[in-house]
């Protein structure tokens, strides 16, 4: 299990973030690309494409500059789908689109 713990800024992993079939990961995670077919809890922010493979499972608080969904992946969790991000103070983003 990965965990990440800092509070305060999202841990910044490679440009691409793979969580496996068997794997876990929890906190606040930011990355260019990611591929999920394990479990995420937290924050994930992802610049390009999050793809949930069909055994994902996935809650918290998510952005990302495009979704790719399959079936029977479990999605619970606030989401934001954006076109850019230009970053202001204390995280605040200028240009999302919500999926609301």
């Amino acid at each position: 299990m990965m965990l990440l713990k800092k509070k305060d800024k999202p841990q910044k992993v490679s440009e691409r973030n793979v969580i496996g079939k068997l794997g876990s990961a929890s906190g606040k995670i930011e990355c260019g690309d990611a591929d999920i077919e394990g479990t995420f809890v937290g924050e994930l922010f992802v610049e390009n494409l999050l793809t949930l493979k069909a055994s994902a499972k996935i809650s918290g608080d998510v952005k990302a500059g495009k979704l790719s969904v399959e079936p029977d992946a479990e999605f619970d969790a606030t989401c934001i789908i954006k076109s850019s991000v230009k970053e202001l103070f204390h995280g605040q983003s200028k240009k999302e689109k919500s999926a609301s």
